[in-house]
């Protein structure tokens, strides 16, 4: 399962239309209808009923939308721990003069 798409979900209940989620997240309208049926199908269930250009949660869609605020801060909580500074260290590097004032400033910046 595509936890962007988890996140898009919650935009479009946020924005309360397709067209609108889709501006704030820089995707087209079909891309976001597209990752909603998706999310539907993964699912089993429909999460949105929808009226026109608005969209609402159903009973299952709320249910996603609570949960999937708490998953993501999850989410974000345990990428912020993977990359933690607890490897980091010092390092020592020995250089010749020429490849000090050369090359090596620029691989070290990449």
């Amino acid at each position: 399962m595509e936890t962007s798409y988890i996140y898009n979900f919650l935009k479009v209940v946020d924005c309360g239309s397709m067209s609108e989620a889709a501006r704030q997240l820089h995707l087209s309208p079909a891309a976001i209808a597209q990752q909603m049926r998706v999310l539907e199908g993964e699912m089993g269930c429909a999460l949105l009923v929808r009226q026109g250009r608005n969209v609402r949660p159903n009973g299952a869609g709320q249910r996603l939308y609570e949960k999937g605020q708490r998953l993501l801060v999850s989410l974000h909580e345990l990428r912020d721990h993977v990359v933690s500074e607890e490897d980091a260290g010092v390092l020592r590097l020995g250089s010749v003069n020429t490849a000090l004032h050369g090359f090596l400033p620029d691989m070290l910046r990449r």
